[in-house]
């Protein structure tokens, strides 16, 4: 009786914890998504064309530009904009030295964000398109450092 009793207990521990959540699901994404982006080493603009026309590099820049994310803010969309984008910013860090070599081979893209009209963006990172919506004060500061 005292082992069934025992063991009983035990498997209600374990079914709480099991079941006990840390969090929201948005917040460890939006967490899982700032950890990658702190990688960055650089931040290309580029213009709605694709091409690059201006890099922040300095480490200052590259942090303010996280914080002004805003990333616990973004709203998840059903489906991607269907219009041509205005401009994006891809992050990038240096690739890793390997073994035998002395410098890096280059740069490695971390993510990339695609901004669009009406306060949307797809964010590219691991393999994953996801469109969102931001909070308009995100949008507008994002889209200040776009080229006009």
């Amino acid at each position: 009786m005292r082992k069934l009793c025992l063991g009983a207990l035990l498997l209600c521990a374990l079914l709480l914890c099991a079941c006990q959540s840390t969090g929201n699901q948005e917040d460890q994404q939006a967490a899982s998504y700032q950890e990658a982006m702190a990688k960055a080493q650089a931040i290309q603009i580029q213009d709605a064309a694709g091409q690059t026309v201006d890099t922040l590099s300095q480490q200052e820049e590259i942090e303010t530009f996280l914080e002004e994310l805003d990333l616990g803010h973004w709203t998840y969309q059903e489906a991607a904009p269907q219009t041509q984008p205005l401009g994006a910013f891809v992050l990038i860090e240096e690739s890793t030295i390997k073994l035998g070599q002395t410098e890096p081979d280059g740069w490695m893209e971390i993510c990339r964000i695609l901004c669009y009209p009406e306060d949307t963006i797809t964010l590219e990172i691991l393999g994953l398109s996801l469109p969102f919506t931001l909070e308009e004060a995100a949008w507008e500061t994002l889209a200040a450092r776009l080229p006009a």
